[in-house]
């Protein structure tokens, strides 16, 4: 058998992770890839900016802006499906 040292960097770690476990990391990857793109989404069509100063107002904030983005896209899948 061959010695394979253990993983020190997070690099490494990561490195290890895809090798062993190519389904595991691919599947993690499209969700990281989902993510991405609806952040973008959000900041694009309503703002990368948070206004409020206060913690409590900027977690609404963030919650109504992820919420107007479910509506319209809620709105943008029953415009098309009865197309």
């Amino acid at each position: 058998a061959r010695y394979f040292p253990k993983p020190e960097t997070l690099y490494q770690k990561m490195v290890s992770f895809w090798r062993h476990w190519p389904n595991r990391a691919a599947a993690l990857y499209g969700k990281r890839n989902h993510a991405e793109t609806t952040f973008s989404m959000i900041g694009g069509r309503f703002g990368h900016r948070i206004r409020c100063r206060s913690e409590t107002g900027r977690k609404n904030e963030v919650r109504s802006k992820i919420a107007a983005h479910n509506i319209r896209m809620l709105a943008w899948i029953n415009f098309n499906s009865s197309n």
